[in-house]
């Protein structure tokens, strides 16, 4: 978590984001906001290639899936090297 490296509840850490919360209090991945939006686009300017679509996943689990998805569209292979309890989620397994 990004807190614990300046210290356990930052005093400028929790000020920003209870700022935040003020004016995104929950994000999910089927709305968009003006701020998600600014992110993607800068995201996607700022990697090689032409980025069209951004996901931003809610969970480690989700995240994982569509890690996996990517892979298997890019590589046509679905072999995924595990680690025993490594895996973040368990929705895949």
């Amino acid at each position: 978590m990004m807190s614990q490296t300046p210290g356990h509840v930052h005093p400028d850490i929790a000020e920003t984001m209870r700022e935040q919360a003020e004016v995104l209090a929950q994000e999910l991945s089927w709305y968009s906001n003006p701020w998600l939006i600014k992110f993607a686009e800068l995201l996607g300017s700022t990697l090689p290639g032409n980025l069209s679509v951004v996901n931003f996943p809610l969970t480690g689990s989700e995240g994982n899936e569509v890690a996996f998805r990517m892979a298997i569209a890019k590589t046509g292979k679905f072999d995924i090297v595990s680690v025993v309890r490594g895996l973040h989620g368990g929705a895949s397994g």
